[in-house]
């Protein structure tokens, strides 16, 4: 019984620790795009654009600059 809820801890703690590696991910990436400017054709940040799945032809009937 001991052994499983040890394993059971370890599991979690790597959960843990996946979801806070992927938050901090976020905000460094988010930070990055914000500082950079970097901006999709809508004014929206890049990633957000991406996201969505504009296609290329989207991108030029919009006018990208």
């Amino acid at each position: 019984m001991q052994v499983f809820y040890f394993s059971f801890l370890i599991a979690e703690a790597t959960s843990l620790l996946f979801f806070l590696w992927w938050v901090a991910r976020r905000i460094v990436m988010a930070s990055v795009i914000r500082s950079l400017g970097i901006t999709g054709i809508s004014g929206y940040p890049l990633a957000v654009e991406v996201v969505v799945n504009l296609s290329p032809g989207d991108i030029k009937k919009r006018g990208a600059k």
